[in-house]
This record gives C-alpha cells, sequence and structure tokens, in this order.
C-alpha cells in the first residue's frame, strides 16, 4: 500500500560539500562496493571489533542482570500508629510466617524521614532468627551499618535466600549489645494493636501489643521463571487454548474472507487486535437479537471461525505442480541458481529472525506482565473493581447489561466495555465464570491487553511505514523497555491501556481502506452480472475499518477521540499533498469521500450504543472549570514525578529523534503524525493550560470548546505509542548499520560477520529485552486492595452476613474533585457487593457518577454517612445516625431496613479508625485476621 511515501530507492543521495564528511560517510557506510585500500579495511575491521565487543559487553551485562533475578513482595504489613522513638528500648522485634519460599529481604519503615545515611556504631547489629520469639537459632546476622538506605525511609536489610522458608516463621531483630537505645539514632513505625495475626512485636525480648510496620520480599530468578512457565502449560491448559483461541480465530476468519491487500504474516499478526476489536461490535448484534451467550455458544462461535479459517485454506491453498518425468526438478539446479534466487534465500533467512525474534519478544512482554501478578489476588488500584464487576455483570447477563443491580442500584450501563467483553469471553470459554474466578481473571487480562501493543505496534511499522523491523523494534520498547504500559498494573488502568494497544491496528485498518485500489466499472450491458466477489472485494477493506473503528470507540471513548483526530491530520495532509503533486480532482478527494462513507458506517453499526449513551451518559470528572479541578488536569499529580522522569521514557525522546530523520528521508508526514496528533491534542487536553498567557493579558475566561474531555493524564500515559514508533527507526537503522560492516567482503571475515553479528544483535535484544522486562515485573501497587486476608474476611461475610446487611466501608474522596465530591472506596470494603452476592457497602463503584441512579438519593445518601463516621478521637461516631441511615432503594416496594448493621476495614485500610472501634462498646469484633476486621454494629 503506497501512503503518498516517494520510494527510498528513488532517492538521490544528499550532496556533501566537504570532502572530509564525504570520507567519513564512505568510513562509516561499508554498503558501497568493496575497498581494495588494505589500510580502510583494517580500520572498518576494527570497528567491526568494537561493535562486536561492545555487543558482547551488553550480551554479558544482561545475563548478569537476568542471573540477579529481581526481589517480589510477599509479605506486607503497613498499619501504623506509634514510632519506637518514644520508647527507650534496646532491642525492637517481630516475628512473622513467610508466604513464598527463597525469603530474601525484609523493609521496615523508619519513623523519620531521613535525608541521609546514617552511620550507626560498629556495634549494632540485626539478626534473623528461626521461630517465633527471640530464642530461635540465628538464621542470619549483620552489623546494621551494613543495611542499605536505597528505599528510605526503609531499611532493607538483604540477606541470601531461604530456600524452605515458604510456611516459616522467623524473627527480626534489631539491637544494640547493651543497654543503649535504639532510639538515639532512629525509630521504627509500628501499631499499637494486633495488626500481623501471624507474627507478635517484642520490646527488649519481651511481648508487647502491636506490630512492626514491614515488608518481606523473596527471590525470583530465570529458573524460578522457566517453573512456573512449565507449570502453567500443564496446569493451565484449558485457559491457555482459551486465549490462544479467543484472539487468533475470529480475527483470522475475518482477515481471511474481507478482502485486503495484508499479506499472511500481516494478518497473523493484526489477528488478535482485531478480534478483540470485533468482539464489541459482535455483542452489539447479539444484544439487539437478544441473544444470550454461555460458554457452549462461545466455543460454537469459535469453532465456526476455525472452520471458517480451514475452508479458506483449503480453497486458496496453491495446486500442486505435476512435472513430466523427462524433466529435472528445479532444485536439482542449485549450484547454478540466479543471484535473484540467492537473495531469495536470504529473505527467508530475515524471515526466520524476525518471527524468532517476534516470538521472543512476545514471550519476554507476556512472562513479565504476569510475573507482575504472581502474589496479586485481584487487581491492583482503585479501578480493578469495577473493571471485575463489570466482566461479572457480562456474565450474569450472557452478553451486555442493561445495568448494575444487584450490585448497585444503578439503572443503566453505558461504560465502554471492550475490555471487559474479551474478560467475559475467555472466562465462557474457560468455564471460569464466578465472581471469585473473575478476581484473578481480570488482571491476567489486563496484562495480556497491554502485551498486545508488541502486535499492533509491528503491524503498523510493516503495513503502514513499510518497515517491519522498525515495527518490531518499536513493539518491542513498549513491551520490554516503557515503564508505560507495563506500570498500568499498579493502577488497574486496562481498558486505557487495551484501547492504546488496539489503536494502531484501528489506523492500520483505516488507511487500507482509504487507499484500496478501486475496482474497474463493468459495462451497462453486464452490470446485472457482475459477481458478489467484486462487490464483496471493494467492500472487505471498508468493513474491517468499521470494524475497527467501532470497536475501538466501544472499547475506550477517550481513545477514539485520538484515533478521530489522528484521521483528520491524516486526510488534511493527503489532500495537500495530492494537490501539491497536481492530481485531478477524484484522486485529491477520494481519501476523504472514503474516510467519510467509513465514518457514516461506523455510526450506523454504534447507533444502538449511542442512543444507549445520549438517554443515560454524563460526565462528572472532565470538562469542569473549577479552580479545585485543576488537579485532575496536573500531571504531577495524577502521574506523579518517578513516572514521569523514568529513564526509560527519556530514553524512548532520545531515539525517537531518529524518526525526523525517517521521514526527512521518506519526504512523508506519516511517521511522525502520530507524534503531532499527540502534540495538537496535548494543547487540548487541559483547560488550564492558557490560564498564566490569559493571565498576563488580563483576560479570564478563555476554554478551547470542550477542552479537558480528553485529559492529560490519558495522552501522557499514552505516549509511548508515538515515541516506540520514531524510536523503533532509529534502532532498526542502527542494527543495519551494525549488520552492514560486513558486507561486500568476499572470504572468511564476510562469513564470519554474517553469521555472527545477527546473533549479537538478537541475543543483545532478547537477553536485553529480558533483563529490563524482568526489571519492571516487580511494579505493582504499595499496598493492593485485597489481601488474603480481605478475600478471607469477605468469603466469611458470604456466608454468614444476613443479605440485607448494609456495611460502613472505608471513603475517601480525591482533592480535585469540586463539591460535592464523588466518594470512592480506599480499601477491599468497595469489593463487599460483588464479592458476598449482593451485600451493600457505602461506597460506590466509580462508573456509579457517571450513569443514571435508580434510587435518586443513592449519592446523597452515601455522602450523609461520610459525617458520622468512626474516624478517630477527633471524630467519633454519631452511633444513633449510623444505625437510622437509610441504605440505597433497589426495589421500591421492598425497602431495605435502616442502619448501618456491619464495619470493614481493609489490610489497605483509610479513614475509620480500628484502635477506637477495638475499644468501643457500640460495636461487636465479629471477624479478625491480620490487619483486617469486622465489625457487627449492636
Amino acid at each position: 500500500m503506497t501512503l503518498l511515501a516517494r520510494p527510498v530507492s528513488s532517492r538521490k543521495p544528499p550532496r556533501l560539500r566537504f570532502r572530509w564528511l564525504e570520507r567519513v560517510r564512505r568510513f562509516l557506510s561499508p554498503m558501497g562496493a568493496r575497498l581494495r585500500n588494505p589500510a580502510p579495511l583494517f580500520l572498518r575491521i576494527w570497528l567491526a571489533v568494537v561493535v562486536l565487543v561492545l555487543l558482547l559487553r551488553l550480551v554479558v551485562m544482561a545475563v548478569g542482570t537476568l542471573g540477579d533475578g529481581v526481589n517480589l513482595r510477599t509479605l506486607e504489613q503497613h498499619r501504623s500508629d506509634e514510632d519506637t522513638v518514644k520508647l527507650d528500648a534496646s532491642s525492637i522485634a517481630q516475628s512473622f510466617r513467610s508466604p513464598r519460599a527463597n525469603l530474601a529481604e525484609i523493609d521496615v519503615e523508619l519513623g523519620t524521614v531521613i535525608t541521609s545515611p546514617v552511620h550507626f556504631p560498629a556495634d549494632w547489629r540485626v539478626r534473623l532468627l528461626s521461630g517465633d520469639g527471640l530464642g530461635g537459632p540465628v538464621v542470619f546476622q549483620e552489623r546494621m551499618n551494613a543495611v542499605s538506605w536505597e528505599k528510605n525511609p526503609y531499611l532493607a536489610i538483604y540477606f541470601p535466600p531461604i530456600a524452605a522458608s515458604e510456611g516459616a516463621t522467623y524473627t527480626l531483630v534489631l539491637e544494640t549489645p547493651d543497654t543503649t537505645p535504639l532510639n538515639s539514632f532512629m525509630g521504627v513505625k509500628y501499631s499499637t494493636f494486633d495488626a500481623l495475626s501471624s507474627g507478635n512485636m517484642y520490646i527488649d525480648g519481651k511481648p508487647a501489643p502491636g506490630d512492626i510496620s514491614l515488608e518481606g520480599l523473596y527471590h525470583y530468578d530465570i529458573l524460578t521463571l522457566l517453573g512456573d512457565v512449565g507449570r502453567a502449560l500443564t496446569g493451565q491448559g484449558v485457559l491457555i487454548i482459551s486465549w490462544l483461541a479467543f484472539l487468533l480465530l475470529p480475527g483470522l476468519a475475518l482477515l481471511l474472507w474481507l478482502p485486503n491487500s495484508l499479506t499472511m504474516g500481516q494478518r497473523m499478526v493484526a489477528a488478535p487486535a482485531l478480534s478483540a476489536l470485533a468482539f464489541p461490535v459482535f455483542l452489539l448484534v447479539t444484544r439487539a437479537l437478544g441473544l444470550k451467550l454461555n460458554s457452549a455458544t462461545m466455543w460454537l462461535l469459535i469453532l465456526m471461525c476455525a472452520a471458517a479459517i480451514v475452508l479458506w485454506l483449503a480453497r486458496n491453498s496453491p495446486k500442486p505442480k505435476i512435472t513430466p518425468p523427462n524433466v529435472k526438478d528445479e532444485n536439482s539446479k542449485l549450484k547454478t541458481m540466479p543471484s535473484n534466487e540467492v537473495k531469495g534465500q536470504n529473505s527467508k533467512l530475515q524471515d526466520i529472525a524476525f518471527w524468532g525474534l517476534l516470538g521472543g519478544v512476545i514471550f519476554i512482554t507476556l512472562s513479565s506482565r504476569l510475573l507482575s501478578l504472581r502474589d496479586a489476588l485481584a487487581g491492583m488500584g482503585l479501578d480493578a473493581y469495577h473493571h471485575t464487576l463489570i466482566a461479572e455483570m457480562f456474565i450474569r447477563n450472557g452478553g451486555i447489561p442493561q445495568n448494575y443491580i444487584p450490585y448497585a442500584p444503578i439503572a443503566s450501563f453505558t461504560y465502554h466495555y471492550g475490555f471487559h467483553a474479551m474478560t467475559a469471553a475467555v472466562a465462557w470459554l474457560s468455564g471460569r465464570t464466578s465472581a471469585t474466578d473473575m478476581l484473578p481473571l481480570m488482571p491476567q487480562a489486563g496484562q495480556i491487553a497491554i502485551t498486545l501493543p508488541v502486535l499492533a505496534l509491528t503491524l503498523f511499522g510493516w503495513k503502514v511505514l513499510g518497515d517491519r523491523w522498525a515495527g518490531l523494534a518499536a513493539g518491542a520498547l513498549a513491551g520490554m523497555v516503557s515503564i508505560i504500559p507495563a506500570f498500568y498494573v499498579s493502577w488497574g488502568r486496562y481498558t486505557q491501556g487495551m484501547g492504546l494497544a488496539l489503536l494502531p491496528v484501528a489506523w492500520a485498518l483505516l488507511l487500507e481502506a482509504l487507499h484500496w485500489p478501486a475496482q474497474p466499472v463493468p459495462p451497462p450491458e453486464q452490470s446485472r452480472r457482475a459477481p458478489w466477489r467484486a462487490v464483496a472485494g471493494q467492500s472487505g477493506p471498508l468493513m474491517l475499518a468499521v470494524i475497527g473503528a467501532a470497536g475501538l470507540a466501544l472499547t475506550h471513548y477517550r481513545i477514539a477521540m485520538v484515533y478521530v483526530a489522528f484521521v483528520v491530520l491524516y486526510l488534511a495532509w493527503s489532500v495537500f499533498a495530492a494537490v501539491r503533486a497536481g492530481k485531478n480532482r477524484w484522486e485529491v478527494t477520494r481519501p476523504v469521500w472514503r474516510a467519510a462513507l467509513v465514518g457514516v458506517l461506523t455510526l450506523a453499526a454504534w447507533s444502538p450504543w449511542l442512543v444507549n449513551l445520549m438517554h443515560n451518559f454524563g460526565t462528572r470528572f472532565v470538562g469542569k472549570n473549577t479552580p479545585v479541578g485543576s488537579g485532575y488536569y496536573s500531571l504531577r499529580n495524577m502521574v506523579g514525578d518517578p513516572l514521569l522522569n523514568h529513564p526509560s521514557l527519556s530514553l524512548m525522546f532520545a531515539l525517537s529523534l531518529g524518526g525526523l530523520v525517517w521521514a526527512r528521508r521518506r519526504r512523508d508526514i506519516l511517521p511522525l503524525l502520530p507524534a503531532i496528533t499527540w502534540l495538537i491534542l496535548g494543547l487540548w487536553s487541559n483547560p488550564y493550560l492558557l490560564d498564566p498567557i490569559t493571565e498576563w493579558l488580563g483576560i479570564t475566561n478563555i476554554r478551547l470548546p470542550y477542552a479537558g474531555y480528553l485529559d492529560a493524564t490519558t495522552l501522557a500515559t499514552g505516549v509511548w505509542i508515538p515515541l516506540a514508533l520514531l524510536a523503533g527507526w532509529t534502532l532498526a537503522q542502527l542494527g543495519r548499520w551494525i549488520l552492514s560492516l560486513g558486507w561486500g567482503y568476499a572470504g572468511g571475515w564476510g562469513r564470519v560477520w554474517r553469521v555472527i553479528a545477527p546473533a549479537m544483535l538478537g541475543l543483545v535484544a532478547l537477553l536485553g529485552g529480558g533483563a529490563t522486562g524482568l526489571q519492571l515485573s516487580p511494579m505493582i501497587d504499595d499496598k493492593p486492595y485485597i489481601a488474603r486476608a480481605d478475600l478471607d474476611a469477605l468469603t466469611w461475610m458470604r456466608d454468614n452476613l444476613p443479605h440485607n446487611a448494609y456495611v460502613l466501608a472505608n471513603p475517601f474522596a480525591f482533592p480535585w474533585d469540586a463539591p460535592p465530591q464523588a466518594v470512592q472506596g480506599s480499601d477491599a470494603g468497595l469489593w463487599v457487593p460483588l464479592l458476598t452476592g449482593g451485600i451493600q457497602s457505602s461506597v460506590p463503584p466509580i462508573p456509579t457518577y457517571n450513569e443514571r441512579l435508580l434510587d435518586r438519593d443513592y449519592v446523597n445518601k452515601i455522602r450523609d454517612i461520610i459525617g458520622v463516621e468512626p474516624f478517630g478521637e477527633d471524630q467519633p461516631a454519631d452511633w444513633g445516625a449510623l444505625k437510622d441511615v437509610e441504605p440505597p432503594v433497589f426495589d421500591p416496594k421492598n425497602p431495605p431496613n435502616p442502619g448501618v448493621t456491619h464495619i470493614y476495614i481493609g489490610s489497605r485500610g483509610g479513614a475509620l479508625n480500628a484502635a477506637a472501634l477495638l475499644n468501643s462498646d457500640q460495636v461487636r469484633l465479629v471477624f479478625h485476621e491480620d490487619a483486617v476486621w469486622v465489625f457487627e454494629v449492636k
């Protein structure tokens, strides 16, 4: 497909004005004729050796990093209301049970933030003892001066991995050799009440109430990873088959039967994204027809797709060529093969290298993504709950749900659902359809969704930009190097991640439709007999483009805005370039008319959902012109400096500068167009961006129309797409230059280089990517919403609480949300309705504020509760008001009994005061495990 780009082969090399520049160019560009001068040849070989040594050094560094492995968190106790700096103790200890083998690190939270490392006295020490108490044998002992301060304000204590630590109890001791108090140098945070059921705190060797704030980490290395992979292949076979069947078969069937110019390789790369794009559109059809999906119907759909693929392959497979007996086989002429056939052999080797590297990048990316979930019981972050909830709603309804009942009194459903539909589809296929099954399946689907950029960027670089190696390098950067989208696991921001992953494929499908060659119009006498294939051939790319656009809009509304902005810029550039080239009016306007046709067809396919949005959807958090709301558009508040300043983003920014050279060489703006789209939308994403200028001019209330509906955070956390595409070309060109150092030479040196150089580049890519991916994998939320104790508590509540119970849960509000603020849940109390089968809690799911409410006073009732909750000594509970509050109404004919019946405090914690409730005579403790408490209101 030609996209206004001038072929590189037709470009004349730039004329250099200075001879020394010409000499440098010839020295660094050995792709010309063979040099016969011994001195330049020696220098060129020397340069090749230097490059080889650097590559070898990178391989050694990568192997070292992989060999070192990483430490993953397995234990956490972060409750604290006191500091040992107030205690004149010479020994502070904490016992705990290790949930994992290979315990290798304990981080103790310090009570005072220390700006520089402390030099403890030489005889102060830290010990790790076996068993509970200070009388057990010593497992590890070290001077306190040897501990690490790299995690300040945590004191990191490293020791050799303990292979048999799973299920074992240990005691960590910080002590001085005499009566010198520890508080002369440091204090340690601790809770004054029991917050870690599996351990005890000791002060000067004696048991004390409470627990130290600490984290336990275990060592994870390549051997453990390979063991996990083997166990997944043997124990999770149905789940793996379900994922492969869903991602490959529907998309590939569409790409085979709908005519397009993609090669078979490109179709295989595009198939997973197209499957994810097509399924939400398919659900609109099933909703209109009243069809309900389940495991049987999903497998029937998959088998139909498989049959369609087999039928297409049977119809289009090349027929065997029959050779007469007296004609020699062409393979016998291998020695006299023409030069172009030798190039064909080289092309096959390149194909093997390409597919091998692509498979390796996908494996490393997926492994590092799933490794982040190894110790997670559910998704991380606030968004994880409503993603899991909506996926389960799809299971309950057999398709797109109509409302949120029985989980919340919400009478509509307008949330973009492409990600949740994919999760539900795999749940149907694998038979994992219960609410508890959704807990691990949803984040797994999210991590797979943010692995898809490897394929999506490869396709865009290969099909649209004409360089598959640049696309592969872009996918490798996004999958194995960039902190975003890897960091999405900490936020549970999976709908955005999936939308961005599908965006390059949706673009590619649209550009395919815009430049699909027009079929010749048959004569009038033959028009009635025009074959159906001609019509299908003309409409096939349009149908794929419509599926891409509609599916993307159903996956994420804001990413659909980015899609539209790119299309508008591309059409403007294509019209300008066509006019400048002197093309006729039809050639100038044809892409515009085709884009308009795709737009009309997309709106037609999307119209049932559009009607639903018009009747039910409202925007609560965006486009608000309030002083408080400016915090919502602050990248420092929403993203944070550690993420914005991560070295991987700086690396990609630096490498992306090569894209400027790429666009200049192509004389085409297309490689830069995604970056230009991000830049232009960046001006529109923050309604407060122009305030400094308007204030300086003395003008107020200047806002771009609808500014802020595409927020700055979405753009900033999606900038890896344009950066990766530009940086991928730089890496591809660097690889080509390294390989070219051995071109043009005959003999042993040329043969050796042509073998070693590609192998070294492949090792650097895979081992280096594996090393960086492994370092990204421990990035999970510091305080997960659901720990093992939370899951045990929610299971107990499901089995023991009456279904009409009303649970008070920890609330919070975002500081940038203007009053009246939206109430959110800060711990597993948010998950009560889903995991207990419909028991209500006092915090709503996030989509509440954008939906039509069944109980119009639902949100106000939740806000009213906050004023009487037990938040501490300064704000004790109004127990009379708590017992009289009105729970939300689901059925006006059956109003609920008034009053809060139970109080839930989860492991992540929040505003509710656990210590005050433990000492209150208004409640009775009915469940306690670690930092989780369930109280019954008397």
